[in-house]
């Protein structure tokens, strides 16, 4: 969707110690963030977004996984305009 925030989640799990760094990389711009776990995405520009999530534990094991995020594009404005059914015809005029 287009310029509707969406809050992403790395959700890390496994590991050996506490979750000491974030990192987002890739497509980022949207992101509010790149250095913590959820960072809201946001983006007024249609296009598909590729982006990489990748933590690093106290004890220095790591991990990381790709997320892509569709942008819509908008829908093209549209009207429709019915007109009434109009029939002209000629009436003879008579003189009185």
């Amino acid at each position: 969707m287009r310029n509707v925030p969406l809050v992403i989640n790395g959700n890390p799990t496994g590991g050996s110690g506490i979750w000491a760094t974030h990192l987002w990389t890739g497509d980022i711009g949207p992101l509010n963030n790149y250095f913590i776990q959820s960072p809201t995405f946001n983006s007024q520009i249609a296009g598909t977004y590729a982006l990489n999530y990748k933590v690093k534990d106290s004890k220095g094991c790591t991990a990381n996984g790709d997320v892509t995020v569709l942008v819509d594009a908008p829908m093209p404005p549209s009207a429709r305009i019915s007109q009434p059914d109009v029939h002209r015809q000629q009436l003879p005029l008579q003189r009185t």
